[in-house]
């Protein structure tokens, strides 16, 4: 069970660490559509959209962003079919890949959610549910029952040398 635990929080921390790490470089945003509102400081990006910043892309259909009186992201929310975001972690492991339906990234608040048929995978190691929640600063996954269904973790066992 530590083992377990030790690998999903490793994943949802390598997701959260790349976020925080990167959060100093710009966003590219790119779309087949954006609609940009100062007074409101929402942002809408439609058709295709990606965003980059470091290592990390999100692909999805819309990204809605939220931003304060001073222009900073507060949240930024990506829709999709599902909505993609992947991130090479290091170069010697394979790259995080997260999907849902949407992505909800809450800067203020410091958590990550994945609703609507939530899975994250690295290598052959994945979860997968109807809701995940990252919380970044403790470093917490959470699993909340949904009438939607149960989750799944499969988890291989890494290869002595």
């Amino acid at each position: 069970m530590k083992y377990l635990l030790a690998n999903l929080l490793f994943w949802f921390t390598a997701l959260g660490f790349a976020l925080k790490t990167e959060a100093s470089l710009p966003i590219q945003l790119e779309a087949n559509n954006a609609r940009f509102n100062r007074h409101t400081g929402i942002n809408i990006y439609e058709g295709q959209v990606i965003a980059l910043q470091g290592t990390a892309t999100l692909n999805a259909d819309q990204v809605t962003t939220y931003s304060d009186e001073k222009n900073n992201l507060k949240e930024l929310i990506a829709m999709g079919n599902p909505a993609r975001y992947t991130t090479q972690l290091q170069t010697d492991k394979p790259p995080l890949i997260a999907t849902a339906q949407t992505i909800k990234y809450h800067l203020k608040e410091g958590y990550i959610e994945l609703i609507g048929h939530a899975h994250a995978q690295q290598g052959a190691d994945t979860i997968q549910g109807p809701h995940l929640i990252y919380q970044l600063a403790e470093q917490t996954l959470s699993a909340p029952t949904e009438p939607a269904g149960r989750t799944t973790i499969t988890l291989h066992p890494k290869k002595e040398v």
